[in-house]
């Protein structure tokens, strides 16, 4: 157990609500309570720690077991509600590629024996190679991966199985283009957005029993892209007009007061789902590195965490 700071020498933005911008590799974070980090920068070497930034307390993991047949790393997740125990558990998925199909297997570190192990009935399963095992989603007990195309999953923590994860259907052959995959306050959220006027979009959100997703809330950010054009792009990708980044999707008590955090060129904005209230929350200093001509983002949802402080020990 090490006591220091992670991110020391490396600024945090804090966009208010909880909501967190670290300028360091986090692999995983339920709520941010404590996080999982890639301490080497490479997602297939074995230094990973668990650090919770209240307490400035880093776990440093130990290495993963040999194995000579699932010898890639696809990704490291954390699985922890505070509300239920105070262990948890980081979920690592290994595997090789066989074409275009993987197989992969689970292998489960639980803080309360301190030790790498097999998960006991998931075996051995199939994915296709692109599955984002790296940005799992921990809600409802369950690790969650989507795939761009078909075969997205879930792990069930207690039991140890995988199972399928229903996904919004789309047209055949289409790769799957979602833009957000987040949880907060025990709901589970999905953007996937198609064609060429993206400032319209629904919001899904899953069912707790897994019969599907629902519309949740429908975004129009046509009026935020007038306040500031800099979001319409001359020269649009892919057909995408407008740019823009979904940070994070942040539900509070009261559902009218639940919010979107779009990250538009040097900017990120809030957006209030109910009365389509928007307003600049932040302002990002310059990277000095241009993706687009007039533009750059610099953050997507995979670099955002909503935090709440705690002192549980890592």
């Amino acid at each position: 157990m090490e006591d220091y700071d992670l991110f020391d020498g490396a600024a945090a933005v804090d966009l208010g609500g909880g909501f967190w911008l670290p300028e360091e590799e986090i692999l995983a974070s339920p709520e941010a309570v404590e996080e999982l980090s890639n301490s080497g920068g490479n997602e297939h070497t074995d230094n990973y720690c668990v650090y919770n930034p209240t307490t400035r307390q880093c776990l440093i993991l130990p290495p993963f077991p040999v194995n000579e047949v699932f010898n890639d790393i696809y990704g490291v997740n954390l699985a922890y509600d505070p509300s239920k125990s105070p262990h948890y558990k980081v979920i690592c998925v290994r595997g090789y590629e066989n074409s275009e199909e993987g197989y992969f297997q689970i292998e489960i570190y639980s803080s309360k024996i301190g030790f790498w192990r097999k998960s006991r009935f998931s075996g051995i399963f199939t994915a296709h190679y692109e599955t984002k095992f790296g940005i799992g989603m921990f809600w409802n007990g369950a690790l969650h991966w989507i795939s761009p195309w078909d075969g997205s999953l879930y792990f069930d923590v207690d039991e140890e199985k995988v199972h399928d994860l229903p996904m919004p259907a789309i047209h055949a052959n289409y790769r799957r283009s979602f833009r957000y995959f987040g949880e907060s306050r025990d709901h589970l959220h999905l953007i996937e957005i198609y064609g060429p006027c993206t400032a319209l979009f629904n919001v899904y959100e899953m069912e707790r029993n897994y019969s599907g997703w629902i519309v949740k809330y429908r975004v129009d950010l046509l009026a935020v892209a007038a306040a500031f054009p800099e979001m319409v792009r001359s020269h649009p990708i892919d057909r995408r007009k407008y740019g823009f980044s979904m940070l994070s999707i942040v539900r509070e008590e009261e559902d009218e007061d639940s919010y979107l955090v779009v990250h538009i060129p040097n900017k990120a904005i809030r957006y209030n789902f109910k009365d389509k209230y928007f307003e600049k929350v932040h302002e990002f200093a310059p990277v000095g590195i241009e993706i687009e001509v007039e533009s750059t983002l610099e953050y997507r949802c995979s670099h955002a965490f909503q935090y709440t402080e705690s002192l549980a020990y890592v």
